[in-house]
């Protein structure tokens, strides 16, 4: 894909129809906020979980280089047997981690991109189940509330993205970040995005108008009820 061909939207939760396609294709997407750390960005390679291959883990970690994650509302938690990390506290717009995971199938260490493909579809299935994931591993959840708000950060808005626009509900993602390990800067991650031909979906944190976001709930807390297994 040349520079010219680099798609980038700026309006909400209205993905570019290509970026859809690279999704439902079991491609990573680039989705990036111009508000985030400060106003310096941040960005995240983001795609389906369900569909993901050893390829796409790699290109995470090579050219992300953050921590291989999931958003996972407190539906989807509950259905995975997921585990709040004791002491754990969470902020409304930035979620909350929950104790990590790996595939009950997997027989390797666990890291390995192939390990970790498989752990991310095993979470992103349609049918997933707790008797599918052992804790803990090397692919870290996120719980979010599982609806856009004004405020919300990138990996609701992974959640949001991928649950409206495609069969499933699980996206998986990782930070984009700097020379030094530090957030990439919006226009580091959109060269990237360009050096890689991935299709740049840069959200201006739900400041535009959509009838999806709800400005009432920016500061709603993730919900306390009795979801989580123990």
């Amino acid at each position: 894909m040349s520079a010219v061909d680099l798609r980038i939207a700026r309006t909400g939760l209205s993905v570019p129809s290509d970026a859809v396609e690279a999704l439902n294709a079991g491609e990573l997407i680039l989705l990036a906020s111009s508000q985030a750390n400060r106003g310096r960005g941040r960005s995240v390679l983001c795609g389906v979980a369900a569909l993901m291959t050893d390829l796409t883990v790699v290109q995470m970690v090579i050219h992300g280089g953050g921590l291989v994650s999931i958003s996972v509302d407190p539906q989807t938690a509950f259905q995975l047997g997921l585990r709040r990390m004791p002491g754990m506290r969470s902020r409304p717009q930035e979620g909350e981690y929950l104790v990590s995971i790996e595939a009950s199938s997997c027989r390797g260490t666990g890291i390995s991109a192939k390990d970790r493909a498989t752990t991310l579809r095993a979470a992103g299935a349609l049918d997933a189940s707790q008797d599918d994931l052992v804790m803990p591993g090397h692919v870290m959840p996120l719980l979010v509330r599982g609806h856009v708000a004004r405020g919300s950060g990138l990996p609701e808005f992974a959640h949001g993205i991928v649950a409206r626009n495609t069969e499933y509900v699980v996206p998986a993602w990782c930070d984009v970040l700097g020379p030094e390990g530090e957030l990439a800067e919006l226009d580091r991650s959109l060269a990237l995005a360009q050096h890689l031909g991935l299709r740049a979906v840069v959200s201006e944190e739900c400041l535009t108008a959509n009838p999806y976001i709800d400005s009432k709930t920016a500061d709603a807390p993730i919900a306390r009820g009795d979801w989580v297994r123990v």
